[in-house]
């Protein structure tokens, strides 16, 4: 009679292996479709961002109306900007985004690339970029998307802190630790309506940008960027100078860099 009670055992001992192998497909096949979603959510928040410089290029262009239209759009700009960074932050937590795929890259094609972008999607909103003569060929080793992600995160910043056609000056400084790449709005970085008047686009200079939105706000925004290249052993600089505009560097380590460069100082 046990030797007959053994043999559900024997058969349930059996089956276990295959339950195991079901259950491990199942996870697989759920992992699968969590970065599927993820990727999904990557995309719309990179419409949205895009978007979000579109409404501000638009309020920017519209700043000569005066209020309430273009600081209405420009507020609502500023809210799908909060949305597509939450939205982003999310996916770059979900997953492994932090563990870098390194390879040998242009610094300034990467820096390029995320200029381009953004110039693109702010329009009809204008910025005269100016790229001094230090922005030379500068080969890295780094992590292309998350780079562009940075590079891309504080171009934003710079410019919803300048106004219409304001000035954005770009540069390449050697560093006694590696290399900066520094973006920064010139002090004079609003655009005047037709009658000379200030522009009211809802951030419409560097002194209202001061009042409007102090270093902690922007660093927050920058958070995920402040992240990803401290990654790199690099770290972001960001300085509000009041009457100046804001000036932003990306320092990246020396052990980054490929034959590192020798700059114009």
């Amino acid at each position: 009679m046990g030797t007959f009670s053994a043999i559900p055992f024997i058969g349930e001992w059996i089956q276990a292996p295959r339950r195991n192998r079901d259950a491990a497909a199942r996870l697989a096949k759920a992992r699968e479709a969590e970065q599927a979603a993820i990727r999904r959510l990557r995309l719309v928040s990179q419409d949205l961002r895009r978007i979000g410089l579109n409404l501000q290029g638009i309020g920017d262009n519209m700043g000569w109306i005066g209020p309430p239209y273009a600081t209405d759009i420009t507020m609502v700009a500023a809210t799908v900007f909060d949305m597509a960074d939450d939205l982003h932050e999310f996916t770059m937590q979900s997953d492994n985004a932090h563990v870098l795929n390194e390879e040998q890259l242009n610094l300034t094609v990467v820096l390029d690339g995320a200029l381009s972008d953004v110039a693109n999607a702010i329009r009809p909103g204008r910025r005269e970029w100016h790229i001094g003569a230090s922005v030379s060929p500068t080969p890295i080793k780094a992590d292309r998307r998350a780079l562009r992600y940075v590079l891309t995160r504080i171009l934003i910043v710079v410019v919803r802190g300048s106004g219409q056609d304001g000035v954005i000056n770009i540069s390449m400084e050697p560093r006694d630790d590696g290399l900066a790449v520094v973006i920064e709005a010139a002090g004079d970085a609003a655009a005047a309506r037709p009658d000379g008047s200030p522009s009211t686009t809802g951030l419409p200079s560097a002194d209202e940008t001061m009042a409007d939105e102090d270093a902690k706000a922007i660093s927050t925004r920058l958070a995920l960027a402040h992240t990803l290249i401290q990654a790199h052993g690099g770290r972001l600089e960001l300085d509000l100078r009041h009457g100046l505009g804001i000036r932003a560097s990306m320092i990246l380590p020396r052990s980054r860099l490929t034959n590192a460069p020798r700059l114009p100082t």
